[in-house]
């Protein structure tokens, strides 16, 4: 390898560890939310539609702040892109939604690693989506079996 590969190797390695400690930092706020959740839901007895609405509504603001950097007025957002955004939006408006009214039910270590199986299903569509974009290797699909199957023996442990 000459120097420049090396250079471009060393910055690919340390882009993916930076994704993977900011990963780490997601896991850490989801499963704080996750509990605070629970004890809004169990102790004050907030309903879960409006724990919801306003989790999502005070993260809608902190990230308006984070983005007014980036959103430049008159930008043009490609259709295709506002589609793709809509989209994320309501999945993952739902996706908190279903996940707060899952914690409304049952306790807070059953439902996070239930919740914790969506590797299966990112899995899938990145395989079916995103084949130019995301090499899906055996590997790749051993690893998230091995997640899910960590998940579910936390699950019967919980049971």
């Amino acid at each position: 390898m000459n120097s420049a590969q090396v250079r471009i190797k060393t910055t690919i390695d340390r882009r993916v560890l930076l994704g993977m400690g900011i990963a780490v930092v997601a896991a850490f706020a989801y499963g704080s939310g996750n509990v605070i959740a629970k004890m809004a839901m169990d102790d004050d007895k907030i309903s879960p539609v409006v724990f919801t609405s306003f989790s999502l509504m005070f993260g809608t603001m902190i990230l308006t702040v984070l983005s007014v950097k980036d959103i430049r007025t008159g930008t043009h957002i490609p259709l295709r892109a506002s589609m793709l955004m809509i989209g994320a939006g309501i999945s993952s408006g739902f996706a908190v939604l279903f996940l707060v009214l899952g914690l409304d039910r049952a306790t807070v270590t059953l439902v996070s690693p239930i919740a914790a199986l969506n590797p299966i299903v990112t899995l899938a569509l990145a395989y079916l989506l995103l084949q130019r974009l995301e090499l899906i290797t055996k590997k790749v699909v051993l690893g998230t079996f091995v997640a899910v199957g960590g998940v579910i023996l936390v699950i019967i442990g919980s049971a």
